[in-house]
């Protein structure tokens, strides 16, 4: 593991640059709440899992003294979207600690002003050296790159942090919710084998042909990989990855039922507990919406976790078709989807080759969203 560390005088804190993670930033990001106040709200129990699945991952971190008080990632990749492939800095596991946690309630008021300060003043320092620190060897090289993240719509102190590091929102994303109370496993569909991944990755190029951001980092790494197949056709696919979280918070009437009633009846309490929350991450799905809702039901059924996650561009005929199958179980129908920003920042990139970009759809993998 490398590490690089310079002060600021000015702040006392130093700025620490880290290939990989550490215990430290771990612990950290542990007690996280992650999502956005006023809505899903939720801490990420399987981060340090999650991690190991994340090739090229450095981290930024502001300490004081051995202290980590914020810290984030970006995991550099080589990427589809132009006619050549492109590198790309994907910046998530932004997380700020809060000093002033232990305040007493008397001093609360007066303390959050101050706390609210201070976080603003780190997340600067962390954008300012995300943008300094991978920026300089692309303009050394003369390369082309494009940072990215995804934010949720209403996260607005994220949006604005990325704002103010010159990302503006490009695209949306959504977050589809699946769930099955009772879930059948099917006939047609299998795990993959060595022998056909070859074949798997030529479809998924295929289909992900008019994205931006598509990479095959790890795919048949983490998580497992199903496939449909008709005769000896393969004919759909998709991979799951086994989550844990933790909700924190779920606003309205539906999070009032996800949070007091669904954990305790009998039927519904295998969909959602939110104390120990597992779901399967979809991602490098290929194929008919039919197919797919075939595949996802299919895991269910295997692995015994009743909910998934699946994420995609608003704009993808996929996403659309799977939202109008009115398919997507209970949990969708009482919560809805969830939409999230595409942040972007073009380096040394033509006019043209940004147009090209922000008009095509974004590629979403699941280790990136959980």
């Amino acid at each position: 593991m490398s590490e690089k560390k310079h002060s600021k005088k000015s702040t006392s804190l130093d700025v620490v640059t880290k290939s990989g993670s550490s215990p430290e930033i771990i612990s950290l990001l542990q007690q996280t709440v992650f999502g956005t106040k006023g809505k899903v709200r939720y801490r990420q129990k399987h981060i340090a899992e999650g991690m190991k699945h994340q090739p090229n991952l450095e981290f930024i971190q502001i300490q004081k003294g051995n202290r980590i008080l914020g810290t984030t990632g970006v995991v550099s990749r080589i990427t589809s979207g132009l006619n050549h492939e492109f590198k790309s800095l994907y910046v998530r596991y932004l997380s700020v600690n809060n000093p002033f946690r232990k305040n007493q309630k008397k001093r609360l008021e007066k303390s959050s002003v101050k706390k609210n300060r201070t976080s603003n003043t780190l997340k600067k320092l962390i954008g300012d050296q995300i943008t300094n620190h991978f920026e300089k060897p692309v303009f050394d090289t003369n390369e082309k790159a494009s940072f990215y993240a995804f934010v949720e719509s209403e996260n607005y102190n994220s949006k604005e942090l990325c704002i103010n590091m010159g990302f503006y929102p490009t695209r949306k994303i959504s977050t589809l919710l699946f769930s099955r109370f009772s879930p059948n496993t099917s006939n047609a569909v299998s795990k993959n084998t060595v022998n056909e991944q070859p074949l798997i990755k030529d479809q998924l190029a295929s289909f992900y042909n008019q994205h931006t951001y598509y990479f095959e980092d790890r795919l048949f790494e983490s998580g497992s990989y199903y496939v449909k197949k008709r005769g000896d056709q393969i004919i759909a696919g998709i991979r799951c990855k086994p989550v844990n979280w933790e909700i924190v918070e779920v606003p309205g009437f539906s999070g009032f039922l996800m949070q007091n009633v669904l954990p305790y009846l009998p039927y519904t309490k295998r969909l959602f507990n939110p104390k120990n929350l597992n779901f399967l991450g979809f991602d490098y799905a290929f194929g008919s919406s039919k197919d797919i809702l075939e595949l996802m039901e299919h895991c269910c059924a295997v692995t015994g976790i009743y909910m998934g996650m699946f994420w995609g561009d608003i704009e993808t005929p996929l996403i659309m078709d799977l939202k109008q199958s009115g398919k997507l179980g209970f949990i969708h129908t009482l919560n809805g989807d969830v939409t999230a920003e595409v942040m972007q920042r073009f380096i040394n990139l033509s006019d043209a080759e940004k147009d090209t970009l922000l008009s095509k759809p974004v590629f979403v993998s699941a280790l990136d969203m959980t």
